[in-house]
């Protein structure tokens, strides 16, 4: 993944990284959920998916595996899946 920093900068503006850590000198720390949402991030944008589409499913996700058990799939997942496919 190559992003650059103002991809990383609009990315973050637009609210599609939570929680972001920083070092003491405000520099950016990425984990590796951080790591596995820019991924996801990049593949929905190479869809051609818009960004706001991209926030709402990240939003979707969080909300759904925050209010119910990880291991059961998002009931959001075929609505998207046939979104992605439409920008195919």
């Amino acid at each position: 993944m190559n992003l650059t920093t103002y991809t990383l900068r609009y990315y973050d503006r637009e609210g599609l990284l939570s929680n972001v850590g920083r070092d003491k000198s405000g520099n950016r720390i990425f984990s590796k959920d951080d790591m596995e949402i820019l991924s996801l991030i990049c593949c929905l944008k190479n869809t051609g998916m818009p960004i706001k589409e991209i926030k709402q499913f990240i939003d979707w996700q969080e909300e759904f595996h925050l209010s119910q058990n990880p291991c059961e799939p998002s009931p959001f997942m075929p609505l998207t899946l046939f979104k992605i496919d439409a920008h195919l």
